[in-house]
Formats: structure tokens, sequence, C-alpha cells
């Protein structure tokens, strides 16, 4: 993979879900419009009463709320399912994950994020208390040992990313961001190229 802009990266179609409950994706749009639809009173009104029961302890509320936003699979586009044997084609991106953050950290660990060369896109997660980010990749085919090699970079900065964000057809519920990060149209980023084998053999 070249490095690309974010504007090419933002670009690239991603399938959308409506909820859990679909198996088929209901089209296809851009991770632009992905950001745009996170921006609509509809989904800032559930996804801010989900952020509120999260901080009241409410779980299983928290819970039935999410499950009704759109979801998505910035990885991979599937067919019949959203198993991993229906992979039809990778995408070059990889999740960046971190949870169980407190609120004064939020801000830190996203700009620790944004200031790296391969990440364009950083938000609060649904429930309010985690980040994540998008990073652009060379080896799509390599998602996993890349994944791996992320988790060891990511440590190295302080940050602990999710460690079961490593399977390719991983969802991930829309998600709105009032200061959401997103590199300028015309940054060069540069793909994330490094990969661990079951080696650990850093490659």
């Amino acid at each position: 993979m070249n490095t690309q802009t974010t504007s090419t990266l933002l670009n690239y179609n991603i399938g959308y879900y409506s909820n859990l409950k679909y198996k088929m994706p209901i089209k296809y749009i851009n991770i632009y419009s992905w950001i745009e639809l996170s921006k609509t009173d509809k989904y800032k009104n559930i996804i801010t009463r989900a952020r509120e029961h999260k901080r009241a302890g409410e779980e299983d509320a928290y819970t039935a709320l999410k499950q009704t936003l759109p979801c998505t699979m910035y990885t991979c586009h599937t067919g019949m399912s959203k198993s991993e044997k229906d992979i039809e084609s990778l995408l070059p991106f990889l999740v960046i994950d971190v949870d169980h953050l407190k609120e004064e950290e939020i801000d830190t660990v996203k700009h620790k994020l944004y200031s790296l060369p391969y990440v364009f896109l950083v938000s609060k997660s649904v429930s309010g208390l985690g980040v994540w980010a998008l990073a652009y990749i060379a080896y799509p085919e390599k998602a996993k040992a890349t994944y791996k090699s992320l988790i060891v970079d990511m440590q190295k900065i302080g940050i602990e990313i999710d460690k079961q964000c490593n399977n390719i057809n991983r969802l991930r519920f829309l998600s709105y961001d009032e200061d959401l990060l997103v590199k300028p149209s015309d940054a060069n980023i540069e793909p994330y190229a490094k990969y661990l084998e079951e080696t650990k053999k850093l490659t």
C-alpha cells in the first residue's frame, strides 16, 4: 500500500447494517458518509441516552440501546453473513480500540493516537469511556499479525489496546463524538507496515 490522503481513505466504502438483527448490509456507504450519519439528531440522542445508562452503571439498558445502533466492519466486506468465512474482500484498515478510560484520560489518549502517521480518524466510543481510531495498514491480508505489532507499539507510548480487536470481522457500532479528530483532507497518511508472525519475530 502506498501513502494515501485522508480524503482518499474516507472515500472507501464500508458495509452498513441498520442494527445487529440484519445479516446483510443494507447498502455500502463511504466512511465520510458514515461519520455524517453519526451527527444526525436521531443517533446523537440514542448515543447520549446510552452514555447516561453507562455512567449510571445500568449495563443492561446501555447494551439494549447500543444494539439498536447501525454497525459496520471497517476491515472487510462480507457476503451472506457477518462471519469470517463469508469475507469477500479486505479493506486496508484496522480499528485501534482503547477501553475503560476515565473521562479525564479521553482527550490525552485521543491526541496520542491522532499524532500517529498511520491514524487518520479518532473518536470516542459509544460508551463515552473509550476511544477508537482507524489505522491505515499496508498488508490487509496480514491483519492479525499487524494487530499484534500494533499492540507492542501502543504499549511503547503507554496505551493498552483491546486484544480482542484482532478478529477481522469485528463489528463497530456507530458512535458520535462532538470533538471527532480527523486529519486534513490533503494530509498524507502512511500505511502501518509492521507485523508480528507466530514466531514473534518483528518483520
